[in-house]
């Protein structure tokens, strides 16, 4: 064999190995990638959907105080309406000048 083939071969499996190692570190690096890109979108659909559920929570609480407060209005309104017909009609004339004979 020629002394300088077998040099070249020798000198060219260090940069294969190299390119080998590159290779293989570069295609670990895309995989922790994709597991860590995995792990934020896990969280960060968790959160949304955390959030989705005290805005719902929320929602119903407000609608059921609302509820409560129509209730509560249409009590008061029963009984102002039952007050002011137990109210003496003014049997007042009023005049022109807005004042009361």
């Amino acid at each position: 064999m020629n002394p300088d083939v077998l040099t070249n071969v020798l000198l060219q499996v260090p940069a294969l190995a190299v390119v080998v190692y590159l290779v293989i570190h570069f295609f670990n690096y895309l995989k922790s990638s994709r597991e860590d890109e995995r792990d934020y979108i896990s969280r960060l659909t968790k959160d949304q959907s955390d959030i989705i559920d005290r805005n719902t929570q929320a929602l119903l609480e407000n609608r059921q105080m609302a509820d409560e407060t129509r209730k509560t209005l249409a009590e008061m309104r029963v009984v102002l309406e039952q007050r002011i017909a137990r109210m003496p009609v003014a049997s007042e004339r009023i005049d022109d000048d807005d004042s009361i004979v």
